[in-house]
């Protein structure tokens, strides 16, 4: 049975072209690795760059390249099926080429057990990203072009602003299975699954991002102290084995921040029975715990500020995913439009904005909309602005009391209309669980349901013992896996103070204050999250962690 390897160089990262493996670069060690493999008739490499910028390669006469400038699901599907067909292949071992760790024994057992099954799809299973290749028959490849042709047939009669939206959407890692699932029972599907489940430590061995950068690079330095060197043996013959026993030290594992919550307002309309924000607030600045602390004394970060801050998360973490909404309401700010705008001019940046029942106008979604427009394109596999509404009842009454007096759920749910329409693909509905609307849980999924599948269920968070406990169930692990907040997020408050992590409350706990992002060097604040984080890894928390039940969660 013929074999061709395809290796996508699409939207490569310039960390990818970075000689930091013995000088050589992850394209480099992922072609030699495609050269090792057995029995393959040609390797062809997809690129959104000129053949000249891979000079480099040194290649051989079965090497082929495909460019094009801009490249679609279906671009991508035909020059599969047009590269396996050349040379007669059956079997296309498909990578990407950033990744300078993947391994001929882990892709022989992947090409091994597709064939002998004569499944239509193989991939490796609990495995880190970026050490296994996916194995594709053409036949399967022919039946997802056929499957892309009626999606495009449809979105010409439909014609909808929608469907425009979502053929933006650059190629994502795993489009493949994204696409196959779509009519799952069409096709074979054989899965090689790791004895050791590495899926809880969400490990990517691609230079795709500074941040892998940072970890493949962390890993490099591990295997070369264990002693392994590349005079003697090919960098793919290192053996998964020796990567996973190395995957889990702490240099590898906190890399860089991904996600950034920052605080932009201090002022909320509500008093949510679910926030710790009311009662620090009030305590410090109000004597009627009922009194809505929307007024003329609100604080609003300075543009200047916020500049500030993005030019330091770009210049350390290149991308990230940054929430306005930590405390208080994002909304409240009359300069938002601006934020929004001047985070979006960096295409490697996008937002998520969290809100309540505060008045959306169409005007003001409009606005956003005509700066979506006007943005670059995003370099990462994120939307532009990501919204989460909290409609945690069904009953008004119910709705009104979590929130607050005067809180609308009728307001609630058109603020959701109106983002629906303008964003549909980034707008998500939230239910954030406790005592007080259990009851009505099932109703909202009912009712949801039926509109979208952009829902949300939230557990409780009690911040560390601050609130008083309203879970309706434990979820936690049995096992305590240490914090993914400290090991991929950075909060801001308004003041430029950074915490430990989201449980740290405004105006309390000021032991766990890192530093300040106005003041200190964000690589300083990030190393002693890392060495908290380290604690975590040797189980000797702190005493503000030791009460809480967010480390298993993720934000993105």
């Amino acid at each position: 049975m013929k074999r061709i390897c395809i290796l996508s160089a699409i939207g490569l990262h310039e960390g990818a072209f970075e000689k930091v493996f013995n000088e050589k670069s992850a394209i480099v060690l992922s072609y030699e690795w495609a050269k090792n493999l057995d029995a393959v008739e040609a390797i062809c490499i997809l690129s959104d760059r000129p053949e000249s910028s891979f000079s480099f390669l040194e290649k051989t006469e079965n090497t082929s390249f495909v460019y094009k400038e801009k490249w679609t699901e279906k671009k991508l599907l035909e020059s599969f099926f047009t590269c396996a067909e050349e040379k007669d292949a059956k079997t296309i071992i498909y990578a990407w080429a950033d990744c300078p760790f993947l391994q001929k024994d882990l892709s022989k057992s992947l090409i091994d057990l597709h064939e002998d099954s004569l499944s239509s799809y193989c991939f490796a299973e609990a495995f880190p990203l970026g050490l296994a290749p996916e194995i594709i028959d053409i036949d399967a490849v022919s039946l997802l072009l056929g499957l892309e042709q009626l999606k495009e047939a449809e979105s010409a009669v439909k014609n909808t602003r929608a469907d425009k939206e979502e053929k933006i959407v650059a190629i994502s890692r795993d489009l493949l299975f994204s696409l196959i699932k779509k009519d799952i029972n069409a096709f074979e599907i054989e899965t090689y699954i790791s004895d050791t489940d590495m899926r809880p430590w969400r490990l990517a061995f691609s230079v795709d991002s500074k941040r892998n950068l940072v970890s493949t690079k962390s890993l490099w330095k591990g295997i070369l102290d264990s002693g392994f060197r590349e005079t003697e043996n090919s960098v793919s013959e290192i053996g998964f084995e020796k990567i996973l026993s190395l995957s889990t030290d702490i240099s590898v594992l906190h890399s860089l921040p991904a996600y950034y919550s920052i605080q932009i307002a201090s002022s909320c309309a509500g008093s949510c029975l679910f926030c710790p924000y009311p009662t620090a607030h009030f305590g410090r600045f109000r004597k009627n715990p009922q009194e809505a602390f929307y007024d003329n004394s609100a604080q609003f970060m300075k543009k200047e500020d916020f500049t500030a801050i993005l030019d330091a998360i770009l210049s350390f973490s290149e991308d990230a995913l940054i929430s306005l909404s930590l405390w208080g309401e994002a909304l409240h700010h009359p300069e938002l439009l601006f934020f929004i705008e001047e985070t979006l001019k960096h295409p490697s940046l996008s937002l998520l904005i969290e809100t309540t029942s505060y008045s959306i106008s169409e005007d003001f979604i409009q606005s956003i909309s005509q700066i979506i427009e006007k943005s670059p394109q995003r370099q990462t596999a994120y939307q532009a602005v990501y919204w989460i509404l909290g409609l945690d009842a069904r009953s008004p009454d119910l709705y009104e009391k979590l929130h607050g007096t005067g809180f609308s759920l009728e307001q609630a749910e058109k603020n959701y209309m109106l983002l629906e329409k303008a964003f549909p693909h980034s707008t998500y509905v939230q239910f954030l669980r406790i005592q007080e609307n259990e009851a009505e849980l099932e109703a909202f999924i009912r009712y949801w349901r039926e509109k979208t599948d952009k829902t949300i269920i939230q557990k409780y968070n009690s911040f560390s013992g601050y609130l008083d406990e309203k879970s309706v169930l434990d979820l936690s692990p049995l096992e305590r896996n240490p914090c993914w907040h400290l090991r991929r997020d950075m909060h801001i408050f308004l003041d430029g103070s950074v915490p430990l992590c989201h449980s740290v409350v405004p105006y309390e706990k000021t032991e766990y204050i890192l530093g300040n992002i106005f003041s200190d060097n964000i690589e300083t604040i990030w190393q002693k999250k890392k060495e908290a984080y380290g604690r975590h890894l040797e189980n000797r928390l702190q005493k503000i962690c030791e009460k809480c039940d967010e480390y298993y969660t993720y934000n993105f």
